[in-house]
């Protein structure tokens, strides 16, 4: 038997076994086709559950009576049946089907008949087809139409989230016009689901109701979105925008959290470059703005943290060489290490790339208090006191001179505190080094 497909162009029914197929090899999905609909010359339509379907294939293939597969290669194909657009016609699925494979191009059948492109048909009633105890079962099955079960799915779901889904997976059963709602940010689509959730009561009770909602709720949230954002852009200061900005934050999907990891110094630069950006046209250009200052500024610089402990590397080495720690040496094994070598592995400034230093931009106070003096030494005298979490800029940086007293070698720092300009020990401080690569 064969159907036709446009200009007069037979193909076999036995189409079937490349469909199989496809539903086989597709990827898993949370949309397939479950069953394989079929007409006979009456007009009744046959309703064949595919995994049935295909062992009575494979059981035809192999010579083994198939009572099933024999009765559906009997009809047309008409339909298949998807599980989240229904029942989808089958003469558009093959054509494209065809045209895919005469191009060379894949085709997945699951992802068409769940997709828009699909042609849904409005069918009332099927004969489900199934072989038990030896014979053939006709059950007759009523079919709400594919709205009816569109609208169905809106009033029971579970909450804003599952709505949305419904909305959006079904928007081409149900004839929704989401163009606005498109180019909500998901914020506002939730925001949007939200509201008509708590409208819903006990149900939308048609089409018409739900387009209605939808189309008011989509409108509010546009409209105060709109509201903030001309607040945005008509900030008469930094100031004023930077407040506005931290609060309606989470409405317009700024990245917030990383922009509160960025350092104080540095934080106000992404907001300032946002700031002379206005006006922003939309949600999402403000979104992309912030968002894209806040990743540059944070691959800008790297923190190198300093920490301080109330002994010396000598120290340390005087309580670990006792305790006999070992290295391995090629040919020997593993043996006691000697002490210069241990030195090595846990003196920090072995581990400092080497030209670090010269890109240090900032320094941030780690110690309660330190001293401003007037050399890179602590012989030096103090000039000022600059307390934790203090940022300064670099100015200079000079190794510590000789004579300072352990536990302050290496690498000193000038800052600008107050009036007083002088030197500040880098190990108790964490240096903020700026474009390193």
């Amino acid at each position: 038997m064969a159907v036709n497909i446009g200009r007069g162009v037979k193909l076999l029914s036995f189409m079937f076994v490349f469909f199989a197929i496809l539903v086989v090899l597709a990827p898993s999905a949370s949309a397939k086709v479950t069953a394989f609909v079929t007409k006979d010359k009456t007009g009744v339509y046959f309703e064949y559950p595919y995994e049935e379907l295909l062992r009575s294939y494979v059981k035809n293939c192999l010579g083994s009576a198939s009572p099933l597969f024999d009765d559906y290669i009997k009809k047309d194909m008409a339909m298949f049946l998807d599980d989240v657009n229904g029942y989808i016609d089958y003469g558009v699925a093959l054509a494209v089907f065809v045209k895919a494979a005469l191009n060379g191009k894949p085709f997945d059948l699951d992802a068409f008949t769940s997709g828009p492109d699909a042609k849904l048909v409005d069918v009332t009633k099927v004969k489900v087809v199934t072989y038990e105890n030896g014979q053939l079962i006709f059950t007759d099955k009523e079919i709400a139409s594919p709205i009816e079960v569109a609208l169905y799915d809106i009033n029971n779901a579970k909450d804003a989230f599952a709505l949305r889904k419904v909305l959006e997976g079904k928007a081409v059963t149900l004839e929704l016009d989401l163009s606005i709602y498109n180019s909500l940010l998901n914020s506002g689509k939730i925001a949007v689901a939200e509201s008509m959730l708590l409208r819903r009561g006990d149900g939308f009770a048609d089409l018409d109701t739900l387009k209605a909602v939808l189309a008011e709720e989509v409108e509010k949230v546009k409209v105060a979105v709109e509201v903030i954002l001309d607040s945005l852009n008509t900030a008469a200061s930094l100031e004023e925008f930077s407040s506005l900005i931290i609060e309606n934050g989470e409405k317009f999907e700024l990245e917030l959290d990383a922009y509160r990891m960025i350092i104080s110094s540095r934080s106000g630069r992404v907001l300032a470059q946002v700031f002379e950006s206005l006006p922003y046209e939309s949600a999402n250009t403000l979104k992309d703005s912030f968002n894209q200052s806040v990743a540059e500024t944070l691959k800008s610089y790297v923190i190198v943290t300093n920490t301080a402990y109330n002994y010396t590397v000598s120290d340390m080495l005087d309580i670990q060489m006792p305790l006999r720690p070992q290295w391995y040496v090629s040919g020997v094994g593993w043996t006691n290490a000697p002490r210069d070598e241990v030195q090595r592995y846990v003196e920090p400034a072995n581990f400092v790339l080497p030209d670090l230093v010269n890109y240090v931009a900032e320094l941030v106070i780690s110690a309660d208090s330190l001293f401003v003096r007037n050399a890179p030494t602590t012989e030096g005298a103090s000039l000022a006191t600059v307390n934790k979490g203090e940022i300064y800029v670099v100015e200079e940086v000079q190794e510590g001179l000789e004579g300072t007293v352990a536990g302050t070698e290496g690498y000193w720092f000038k800052i600008t505190a107050g009036e007083s300009n002088g030197w500040v020990c880098g190990k108790h401080a964490d240096w903020v080094a700026e474009s390193y690569s």
